[in-house]
């Protein structure tokens, strides 16, 4: 399979959003009862942003989400995949 440039863009923001999301995740819960509202804050803010730089990204390249490859990338550049595991591992939890 060859990956075209859009492609590599796409898959470029996914990692690079996953990373940043995977250190905030870990710093939130180093931080303790101190920090409370920093993940409050910090997510969301986050989010807001990735997804206004995901949008120009798309819009500024051209790229076309037509395959299933950058349909799953840009679906998983978003909150979405984050707040629906952390709904299921409370339900797990809280069984």
């Amino acid at each position: 399979m060859r990956m075209t440039k859009e492609t590599k863009a796409l898959l470029l923001f996914f990692i690079t959003y996953t990373i940043i999301n995977v250190v905030l995740l870990v710093s939130a819960e180093n931080a303790g009862n101190a920090a409370l509202a920093y993940p409050a804050l910090i997510f969301p803010t986050f989010w807001i942003v990735s997804g206004i730089i995901l949008m120009c990204m798309i819009w500024l390249l051209k790229i076309r989400v037509n395959n299933v490859t950058r349909i799953i990338l840009v679906l998983l550049s978003t909150p979405l995949p984050y707040i629906l595991s952390v709904y299921i591992f409370n339900m797990i939890i809280q069984r």
